[in-house]
Order: C-alpha cells, then structure tokens, then sequence
C-alpha cells in the first residue's frame, strides 16, 4: 500500500514530495518511538531484578525515566506529523481524483462508473488519507516494538527469546492471512457499496418514472424497488462477509499469539529465573503480543486504504486522448467561411465489439450533414467522435484538415459545439446551466440564446430548474442544451436527435434554427431518427446496421439509388398517415 500511495504522490511533483516526505518522517519518529517503548520494557528485566535484591537502580531509573522521555516525545512528534500526513496525503488524493477526471475520455464516463466514483471520492480518498493519523504508527509499533523486546530477551533470557522468535514467523503468517482476508473482504465491499450508490442514484433522478409505474399484483412494489433492495442486500450481505472473515482470522491470530506467550513463560519455568524476573517477563511477553494483535485489527482499515489507492492507480492508468507531443498546437483557425470536420476511414467499437467500420465523410462550412440509419448502428457514436469524446481505432478524424491529436482536446473544443440526448443540466438555476458555455456571457446573450431556442417566453434566467434541469419538461431540457450551444458560438455545432423530445410547433422552430445557423457559416452535422427533418440536408450520411455507410448524398439522389432510405422513408410515410378512430 506504502509503495502504491508513494507512485501515487511522485505524479504531484513537488507538492506530493511535500506528503511523501511527512509520511518518511512519520516512519522514522514512529519507529524511533517504538524502539525507545521497546527498550523501556526490557530495562524492566534488570530494574525488578535489582530492587528484589535490594541493589542499586538509581542508574536503571535514570535510564528508563529517558527511555520514557524519548518515547513521550516521538510518539507525540510521530502524532503530530501523522495529522500532518494525513492532512496532505488527504489534499493529494483529490488532487490526483480531480486531475484524472479532467483528463480521463469522455467516453470512459458511464452509469456504471457513477457509483464507483462515489464511494471513491467519499470515504475511499477520506479513509486513505486517515491511514498515516491512525493505521501507520500502529503498525509500525507492531513490526519494530516486538523485534527490540526480542533482541532484549536474547541477552537476558535466552531459550525465552528463542521460543518468540520460533513463534514470530507465525505470528507473521497469522497476520498475512488477517491482511488478506481484510484486502478480499474490503474490494467486496466497495463493489457492492459503488453499486448501491449508482442505484440509489438513479432511484432518486428517476423517481418520476418509478412512481408512474405499474406496481406489481402483489403489491410488493415496483422492480426499481426490488432492484434497490437487492443492491442494498448485497451491501450489508458484503459488509457482514467482511465482518465474519476480518473476525475469524483475528481470533486465529489471537490464539496463536496467546500459544506463543504461554510457551514463553513455559520456557521461562523451566529456567532458573527469579521471581522478580518473572514478574518481568509477563510484562515483555504482554508488549511483544498485543501491539501484534493490534495491527491485526487495524488490517481492514490498511486494506481499504490499498483499494482505494488500487482504483486510483487503474484510473491513472486509462490511455488519455493523445495531446500534441511538444506541448504546441497546430493552426486549425478557422477559414474565412467556417470549420471544416471530416472523417477518414474510422473504425471504433467499445470493449472487443467493433461499432463501426471504414466511416469516411466530409462536412463542409455553411452546410448541414444528417447521419440516418437503424438503431444501434453508430450514428450517437459518430458524434462522441466528432466531439473527440473518443479517439478512434483507426483512421483519423480531422479539423480543418488537422488530426485531432495535433489539434488538442482544448482545441477541438473551442471549435466544436454538442446538443447531445443526455440533457442534464448542471447548476441551481437556468443562468447557470447556460454559463457553463461561456461564464462571461452577458444577461442579454443569454436572453438572445432563449429566444433563439424559443424558450424566451416560458423561462427565466433567474428560474430554478431542479436537480439537473429536473423542474422543466424534456422538451424545455432540450431547447436549453441547444441555447447552451447557441450561446457558445462554436464554428461547428453536433445536434444529436434535436426534435425527439419536442412538439410539432417546437420542431419546426429547430429545424428553421438549424437552416438559419448554416446560412450563417456553422457546419451542421446531426443524427435523426425522423427522415423528414432531413429532407432539407445537403448531405445525408446513410448507415447500415453493421456500421457502414451504405450510401452519401442528398434526399433525391438517395432516393434513386439508395434502397434502405427509400424503405426508412416510405416506412415514415405510412406511420404519418395514421390516425386514431
């Protein structure tokens, strides 16, 4: 764990030398504090010998009165520094969180890793910071405290010394089995906990949709409840595996430890060893076996500490979107006509699956590029592309004839404007959720944008939206992503179904939106699922359900020579022509 929280602090430059070096500290005063704690006890050995035979021990107390004194002040200067650590290992742990969620690809973000993110950044990054206030000085006095009493009883009591060392090798194996017990127990735990949190999670967003749910004939409740029951089952049933597991194998270590005391003090009556000694001796053996026994139930807070470190050195290690390698950016300013984005012969999947395959187009400025097809083809996956949310498996995609790893993230983002379908919306209040695409944004623009977005007349700057836009409809969401987009002013702008959740009156007012941002130089690249709002497109991207572009071109030219449109459109048709009786 020491080794992977000091790779960890070596990413920080400076500041983690800062952590790495009061951690350092922290082991020497506390080993230091343990020798003198060590030393201590077995100046007993001599002292109660002396005061049994009525000798002088005016230099045994002056000795163990500094024995004492050394121990008083390292382990007050070990506490001291252990806070300190904590306090920085706590503030490079987060560092080092918040960094890599920075830099980590867009596309690594899923509902699966809410969750995880959750426990990591709540009491994972908490409890490993803890570790160097509460864990390390322990332990540590566990390892070094032992193995001075031992070398004591090498010099005093010989054939006792002999016996712990013959039991410390088992007491060290009963502390691996404690330690792995702890380190098995404790990933069950924070799998199951990450789990809860994401279900509990959507729980609680989707809570509309719950409730107008059916409930079932039983009357037991609905399957979002039984799917947050079993969730919070498999925690507590994680937790008490972890308790029952951590707990046998301390008793374990208890009673060994408790083997070799007794063995000691049978090697010690068969030796001439004075009553006085004795007495002593108890006192050493007690010293050698507790601080063990100690570490043994602290073993759970050292192995959730490690998970965590684990997971932070995993999320470390996730490839990030390749930057320009001399820290320069290429010249992709945009013409005088706009920005052009292109893709040339991209292939990508997620996982082993391969989504899409040799995916080559062009989007020029002043023109709107529509991407069609089946469901589940790709067409989403195109955009998180053209958004750099991804990087592809091969091929290239391309800005104003720039690779985007030549480009840089910062770059591509400055260009590139998105209206995705995930429509959350950050911040208490709709300014808040249209400033996040330009923080200077005046009241004005952002009234502008409104308009634009025909919400001029429904919302308010100053309106509370909810938690992630949860008091407007989805419809209104959508409108304010897209005014979002309007008011970043990006050369590029990606609609990804920009009419699936609005009404017909709402549709047209996009789709002239759309006809009015490409007469004024934006290249338009959008997925629709609805053929007759692309009709209007000058070119249409066609996909086939194994991820390849079937066919380019514009409505009419498609519907000469391209059959799968042709049946998407007439298929259209006849669904626009129904009507309720």
């Amino acid at each position: 764990m020491i080794r992977a929280l000091f790779r960890l602090l070596e990413s920080l430059g400076d500041a983690g030398k800062t952590a790495r070096g009061n951690v350092v500290a922290l082991f020497i005063t506390a080993a230091l504090g343990a020798v003198c704690e060590g030393l201590a006890f077995i100046a007993l050995i001599p002292l109660f010998t002396r005061v049994r035979a009525g000798e002088d021990v005016g230099q045994l107390m002056i000795l163990l009165l500094c024995l004492l004194g050394g121990f008083i002040v390292f382990h007050t200067a070990s506490g001291q520094i252990g806070r300190r650590a904590s306090t920085g290992i706590l503030a490079s742990l987060i560092r080092i969180f918040e960094g890599r969620l920075r830099t980590l690809p867009v596309g690594y973000f899923g509902p699966t890793t809410t969750g995880r993110f959750i426990e990591l950044a709540g009491s994972g990054i908490s409890f490993s910071g803890a570790v160097a206030s509460t864990v390390i000085r322990p332990v540590v006095g566990a390892i070094v405290t032992p193995l001075v009493l031992v070398c004591g009883l090498l010099y005093f009591m010989p054939l006792v010394a002999v016996v712990c060392i013959c039991g410390l090798p088992v007491l060290y194996w009963a502390y691996r089995a404690v330690a792995r017990a702890g380190n098995v127990s404790s990933k069950e735990f924070e799998a199951a906990s990450a789990t809860t949190s994401t279900r509990l999670t959507e729980f609680v967003r989707a809570q509309a949709a719950i409730r107008a749910a059916e409930v079932r004939e039983s009357g037991d409740g609905s399957i979002a409840d039984e799917v947050m029951d079993d969730a919070l089952r498999a925690q507590h049933q994680a937790f008490g595996n972890a308790t029952v597991t951590q707990g046998t194998a301390i008793g374990r270590m208890t009673t060994l430890a408790q083997a070799v005391m007794v063995a000691g003090v049978i090697a010690a009556a068969v030796t001439d060893v004075q009553s006085a000694q004795f007495l002593a001796l108890a006192v050493v053996l007690t010293r050698i076996i507790d601080p063990i026994i100690g570490a043994g139930t602290l073993q759970g807070g050292f192995g959730q500490a490690a998970s965590t470190l684990e997971q932070l050195e995993e999320l470390a290690a996730v490839p990030a979107l390749a930057e320009p390698e001399d820290g320069s950016v290429a010249d992709i300013a945009r013409g005088a006509d706009g920005s052009t984005i292109a893709l040339q012969h991209v292939d990508f999947g997620y996982g082993e699956k391969q989504i899409l395959h040799d995916i080559s187009f062009t989007a020029e400025p002043s023109t709107v590029t529509a991407i069609v097809g089946p469901s589940g083809c790709g067409k989403t996956t195109v955009l998180k592309l053209l958004a750099r949310f991804v990087d592809p498996w091969d091929g290239e995609v391309t800005l104003n004839g720039v690779p985007y790893p030549r480009c840089g993230s910062g770059e591509v983002r400055k260009h590139i404007g998105a209206v995705f379908q995930d429509t959350y919306l950050p911040g208490a209040k709709l300014a808040d959720a249209l400033r996040i695409a330009d923080p200077q944004a005046s009241e004005a623009e952002c009234r502008t944008a409104l308009h634009q977005a025909m919400l001029g007349d429904e919302l308010r700057l100053e309106q509370n939206i909810g938690e992630g836009g949860s008091a407007l409809s989805g419809g209104e969401r959508q409108r304010v992503c897209i005014a979002r987009a309007l008011l970043a002013d990006r050369p590029v702008i990606l609609f990804d179904e920009p009419t699936a959740s609005l009404d017909s009156y709402a549709e047209r007012g996009v789709m002239n939106l759309i006809a009015d941002l490409r007469a004024g130089g934006k290249t338009i690249i959008m997925v629709a699922n609805k053929l007759s709002t692309v009709v209007e497109a000058d070119q249409i991207v066609v996909l086939d359900g194994d991820g390849r572009i079937a066919d380019c071109g514009r409505h009419d030219e498609l519907m000469v020579r391209c059959q799968s449109y042709c049946r998407g459109v007439e298929k259209e048709q006849q669904t626009s022509n129904w009507r309720l009786v």
